[in-house]
């Protein structure tokens, strides 16, 4: 597989201005699906949150769960 072939994000990103008062950042729906030798297969599926000013989010979880795909999808850096 190459890399960063077959990756898709889908999701509202909205760091400035958001529907939620007083969120600096909301994610709707994120879901991040990876492309293999068996077809493709989701490794973030509807993920949705907000934060607000002055809170922490702690995203944890196995080796593979898809916690760096969905830090790099929320920071737009998925190829």
């Amino acid at each position: 597989m190459s890399k960063g072939a077959g990756k898709k994000r889908t999701g509202v990103f909205a760091p400035a201005a958001s529907r939620t008062a007083g969120a600096v950042l909301e994610v709707s729906g994120l879901t991040v699906s990876v492309r293999g030798e068996d077809g493709e297969r989701p490794v973030v599926s509807e993920l949705s949150f907000s934060l607000a000013r002055g809170e922490t989010l702690c995203i944890a979880g196995e080796s593979g769960s898809g916690k760096s795909m969905t830090a790099l999808a929320i920071m737009q850096l998925l190829p």
